[in-house]
């Protein structure tokens, strides 16, 4: 039968087609449903520009060799359960409603090729692919590939997923190439397994979650984008992964994670792949290899890292943002507690892992940072429960097994500390507080008496030095060079006669000496080891 120049098979037909072994019916027009449910085609069919006006069944098929090259089915295709022997084509085909191809199966010498395919709802799940499953710019409304087997090359380039791409369980044996798709809305790999994954200029728009996935020989996501949250939460990466200029929008949890061997994150000065408005979270990843995983030109914030070891990381070129109310508010939202105490492990292991890089400066503000946070803790005199002290002192080696009381006092030599010398990091501080001593001793000296000898002649013969117990106080001048004498223990005179006068220089013989020191200190710190 003929309508409008196009050749009508109907079901009649196709039956006597299929006694006949006549399998071409390129260009074929099925008004109605096609049945062929556990037909077994053992040579060659073609399919090629037919239209499915009704339902296709095809469920429980067997093919040697198929081609549905630019097939339209405007109803449901089945193809579940179906068995594929050799070469699959279905490049460019129409699935204007579902194609169901669960629990199909594409066997060893059966490469199949959907590249250009469109799919209104995919259905793959549970199938095997035992050869090459090439998927390149199709187009997925809907996506099903839960415990979908790829066993060899896995090819989703370009593809373009316009709602949901459902991937949980499913396992790729081989290399997967997801490189420049696009998924527009949640793309879920949960507890998939990948041996090489490659996701180069992938584009996630909405969350895209990697949670327990296991990546195996390659991770891949150089210059991908994720417009939305990205979740590797308990991810296990067995050796390396890439997120070179990778764009990241909003939360990457990262917690839990497992990095086996190496992971780079790097950006360029032109583009930052994290910047300090993100609220990224690593806590708790394991990390077998410190020294492999790396931080390059990238802005960082040190909430990032509580609960994780980073004192032999590797930081190069790194900006990092930080706020302390900032962190600490963001630690909050994540309900984190005892925040205070545990950004301060943080500041400290960074400032071990600058100084043995021998970026000093870094160093110094990271020590500095860490101190303020303890003295934060002093003051809301917060407490600690033994069995907390123990495992900070077992893990981060911050806090002594020895001498910790389970409640901090405020310590007034700890605030002098920070008041004289910023605890010996603050150059610009100690200088002024050394100045301020200088200058308040020489004032003080104008105040109270030194000795004065006054020699007075009894006879021609005999001289009697009377010792005046009062005193007169010195010049503001005289001052200044005395109480600079006196601070650098050269001990000039006059000497002091009265208590107060003795009083002063003992103290600025003691204070003048110390300040020197933190100020030496804090110029040490700043840059030598």
């Amino acid at each position: 039968m003929t309508n409008s120049g196009v050749t009508v098979l109907s079901p009649p037909d196709s039956v006597r087609s299929i006694e006949d072994k006549d399998f071409d019916f390129s260009g074929l027009w099925f008004p109605d449903e096609a049945k062929f449910p556990s037909e077994n085609f053992k040579t060659k069919v073609s399919f090629f520009k037919a239209t499915f006006n009704g339902i296709a069944n095809f469920s429980s098929a067997s093919f040697e060799n198929a081609d549905f090259r630019e097939a339209i089915f405007f109803k449901e295709a089945y193809f579940d359960h179906t068995t594929f022997n050799a070469t699959v084509l279905f490049s460019g085909p129409k699935f204007k409603a579902k194609a169901d191809f669960s629990k199909a199966t594409f066997k060893k010498d059966a490469p199949v090729f959907f590249n250009s395919a469109s799919f209104k709802e995919a259905d793959f799940r549970e199938a095997v692919f035992d050869s090459l499953a090439d998927f390149a710019n199709s187009k997925f409304s809907l996506a099903l590939f839960d415990k979908t087997s790829f066993n060899a090359q896995s090819v989703f380039s370009g593809a373009i997923f316009t709602n949901e791409a459902n991937f949980p369980r499913t396992t790729f044996t081989k290399e997967s190439e997801f490189q420049n798709a696009q998924f527009r809305a949640e793309a879920n790999f949960s507890s998939a397994t990948f041996e090489t994954a490659d996701f180069r200029k992938t584009v996630f728009q909405k969350k895209a979650d990697f949670n327990h996935v296991t990546f195996g020989t390659d991770a891949g996501f150089s210059y991908t984008t994720f417009g939305a949250e990205a979740v590797f939460r308990s991810a296990n990466f067995k050796t390396q992964a890439y997120f070179s200029q990778v764009t990241f929008s909003a939360k990457v949890d990262f917690s839990y994670a497992s990095f086996e061997d190496f992971i780079k994150f790097s950006g360029d000065k032109s583009k930052q792949v994290l910047d300090g408005q993100l609220a990224l979270d690593f806590q708790h990843a394991r990390i077998a290899n410190p020294d492999h995983v790396s931080f390059t030109s990238l802005t960082l914030r040190p909430n990032w890292f509580v609960n994780l070891d980073i004192r032999r990381l590797c930081f190069t070129d790194v900006n990092w943002y930080y706020s302390i109310n900032q962190e600490i508010q963001e630690l909050k939202r994540k309900n984190i507690s005892s925040p205070h105490l545990l950004l301060a492990v943080v500041c400290r292991q960074l400032a071990v892992n600058a100084e043995e890089n021998h970026r000093y400066e870094e160093a110094s503000k990271f020590r500095y940072w860490s101190m303020e946070l303890l003295r934060e803790v002093r003051w809301r005199d917060f407490v600690f429960w033994d069995d907390f002290r123990k495992k900070l002192s077992r893990r981060y080696q911050l806090i002594p097994k020895n001498g910790f009381v389970t409640k901090f006092r405020r310590d007034w030599l700890y605030w002098l500390y920070w008041a004289a010398s910023g605890y010996g990091e603050r150059i610009f501080r100690a200088f002024s507080v050394l100045i301020g001593i200088w200058l308040l001793f020489a004032w003080l000296y104008t105040q109270v008496g030194f000795t004065k000898e006054n020699t007075k002649l009894m006879s021609e013969s005999a001289a009697i030095t009377e010792i005046d117990e009062v005193g007169k106080p010195m010049r503001f001048t005289r001052a200044l060079i005395y109480s600079l004498g006196v601070m650098t223990l050269q001990k000039p005179e006059p000497r002091p006669l009265t208590t107060a006068a003795q009083t002063l220089v003992t103290l600025e013989t003691v204070l003048g000496p110390l300040q020197v020191a933190l100020l030496a200190l804090a110029i040490r710190r700043k840059f030598m080891r």
